[in-house]
């Protein structure tokens, strides 16, 4: 057989292969009935009712509901449930919540033991909370790591999906409760050309789901006593997210925006309006911009746990609480070292208060003064807050409207 012949034969028995085709959209209408909304104040969230070995309850993450002094929570199929028991997972920061009307289900079946069923890779979809609605979303995503207490995985969940079910395709079981976790901590940070390193706070953003097989124990606890103390906690966790926010402008922007901290209940009204007002007054009170500008820093640094030095031991009797306090105080810690090292550096850059610099390459440039901005106001009563404060590397400051902006042509 010629050569070109037995090629051709080939060609012609091989099997066809099938044609791609996108994988079928997952359908969430077998859980809807089991999807629970949670409206409360001032947020709201999800869960879901779950088939324990005792029975039918609603789950959900405890941050959820915790400094929820009342909410209203109603599954898919119009169920409206009770806060009738209320009880904390012992090893996972979970919620369970008894309602006679749950005894008879419907409910999410538990994959249990999740290590005999689920493998990195696996397929997931996580039911999430479509834009705050209460609807049910799918997320999918896959399984990236197994622990005693989380299952990673990479889907791609927001905060307000946290409290939702994750479902393992395989099976159709529920692996555990979505979890949206941000950790905070301290990082040397590039070098800015004067050969000290830039401080900054890294950010690591987690997306996991608390496993329900293997909760050791569920405790039953008073709701007066959980409003309570959820009530104090969320106080700190406030100051603790504007605190983080406050990091995040002077590291990312080398600024402050005075009119986001000034609102009325803001916890950091008196310290950014402490700051405002001896930026104005610094010259009259013969105080530097350098000093004004440390100051402010260590203000921070101290703010960061003056509210929790006050507390005292009884404050949070509940072990979920203990444990969200000790999370926060970690927190608080990496926010007090970021301002005190932002702080230290600024006698590096007391030569950068009198002009502007850009970072070019790595390293600080300075700008001549030709180049400055045409708006720019350098006697103004308004805050001119000139960087480096953080590592972001161009200039910020008000325009002659009070609006705070970048000036035009200025750039990263």
């Amino acid at each position: 057989m010629a050569p070109a012949l037995a090629l051709e034969l080939c060609l012609l028995a091989a099997p066809r292969l099938p044609a791609q085709t996108d994988p079928a959209p997952f359908d969430v209408r077998p859980y809807t009935a089991s999807f629970v909304s949670i409206e409360g104040d001032p947020r709201n969230g999800i869960g879901f009712v779950a088939q324990f070995k005792d029975g039918f309850s609603l789950v959900t993450e405890a941050r959820v509901i915790d400094g929820e002094t009342r909410f209203a929570a109603r599954t898919g199929s119009g169920t409206p449930i009770r806060e009738e028991r209320l009880f904390f997972a012992d090893n996972a920061d979970l919620v369970r919540i008894d309602d006679a009307k749950l005894a008879s289900g419907p409910g999410l079946t538990i994959a249990d033991p999740v290590d005999g069923l689920v493998n990195i890779g696996d397929e997931v979809v996580v039911l999430g909370n479509n834009n705050g609605s209460g609807t049910a979303v799918p997320i999918p995503g896959k399984v990236t790591a197994i622990g005693p207490d989380a299952v990673d995985i990479d889907a791609p969940f927001a905060p307000g999906d946290s409290g939702g079910p994750v479902i393992h395709l395989k099976t159709g079981k529920v692996i555990g409760v979505a979890a949206y976790l941000r950790i905070r901590q301290m990082e040397p940070g590039p070098d800015d050309g004067s050969g000290a390193a830039v401080p900054g706070l890294q950010v690591i953003e987690r997306r996991c789901a608390y496993r329900l097989d293997t909760i050791a124990h569920w405790s039953e606890v008073d709701p007066q006593t959980f409003a309570r103390e959820g009530t104090a906690i969320s106080a700190l966790a406030l100051r603790t997210r504007w605190l983080a926010r406050l990091s995040d402008d002077l590291d990312t922007h080398g600024a402050v925006h005075y009119d986001d901290y000034l609102q009325e209940g803001n916890p950091l009204r008196d310290l950014v309006g402490r700051f405002r007002d001896d930026m104005i007054d610094r010259k009259s009170n013969g105080g530097t911009f350098l000093e004004t500008k440390q100051n402010f820093l260590l203000f921070a640094a101290d703010d960061c746990g003056n509210d929790i030095f006050s507390l005292r031991p009884q404050t949070f009797t509940l072990p979920y609480y203990q444990r969200r306090l000790q999370q926060l105080i970690r927190e608080r810690q990496e926010l007090s070292a970021f301002f005190n090292a932002l702080s230290a550096r600024q006698d590096e850059e007391e030569g950068f208060n009198s002009q502007f610099r850009r970072r070019v390459e790595g390293t600080w440039t300075p700008v001549p003064e030709n180049e400055y901005p045409a708006d720019y106001p350098p006697l103004t009563p308004t805050p001119i807050l000139v960087i480096p404060w953080g590592r972001s590397g161009y200039p910020y400051h008000p325009n002659p409207g009070g609006t705070n902006s970048i000036p035009p042509g200025w750039h990263h």
